[in-house]
């Protein structure tokens, strides 16, 4: 969710890559209907494999959603607490959209993109 939402709200200001300790294989279909129903849909493969396979190694900015990933190198490291989503219902689904969007919304805030809506 929060590579979609830099993705939609950066508007191609920012490259976006995602990975993770853990890849699923799939999107969860309540986080993709939640995020629908902010207008995004959940088409661009952001989750390109374990963390170990991805190139952080070059980023300006780290995000860590959760523990479990090994430290990352970046110029800015940010860590978020959040709820997993997985095996919630809707409503706490929405509940941790709105909550990665605001992060986003702060991030993106902070380091001076501009946001479109």
């Amino acid at each position: 969710m929060a590579a979609a939402f830099a993705d939609h709200l950066a508007h191609g200001h920012i490259h976006v890559r995602a990975a993770g300790a853990h890849n699923l294989g799939f999107v969860n279909p309540l986080v993709e209907r939640a995020m629908k129903e902010k207008g995004i849909t959940l088409h661009k493969p952001f989750r390109r494999g374990h963390i170990d396979e991805n190139p952080v190694h070059v980023a300006d900015v780290v995000v860590e959603i959760g523990d479990g990933l090994p430290d990352l190198p970046a110029k800015a490291h940010h860590h978020w607490v959040v709820r997993d989503p997985h095996g919630q219902p809707l409503d706490v689904v929405r509940e941790v959209r709105d909550e990665i969007e605001q992060l986003v919304r702060n991030l993106l805030d902070t380091l001076g993109v501009p946001v479109s809506e």
